[in-house]
């Protein structure tokens, strides 16, 4: 998307006016209960997940790997350290 953005961006801000911001959108009135929060914070029952009835990931690859920056770098260089090993050694035994 990002990729999208800088080499079409026109095309990029039509796309996301017609399909993103749809899918931000809900036919669900609020809570009476609740009051809106723009210009003070909200008390009482504050739940970040919101009420999606779809699925929803508490994590991804993605997340994990850019909070975990040394361990990824970590397992990706023992991973290809292994490999490496492994192909050097079976051709020298050939």
């Amino acid at each position: 998307m990002m990729r999208l953005g800088t080499t079409t961006p026109r095309l990029t801000d039509k796309y996301m006016e017609t399909v993103i911001y749809g899918q931000q959108r809900t036919d669900e009135l609020r809570r009476p209960d609740r009051r809106p929060t723009l210009h003070e914070p909200a008390g009482g029952d504050v739940r970040e997940d919101g009420a999606y009835a779809g699925h929803v990931a508490c994590s991804s690859l993605y997340s994990a790997l850019v909070l975990h920056r040394e361990r990824a770098l970590t397992a990706a260089a023992t991973g290809l350290g292994l490999l490496l090993a492994r192909r050097l050694g079976a051709a020298r035994f050939r």
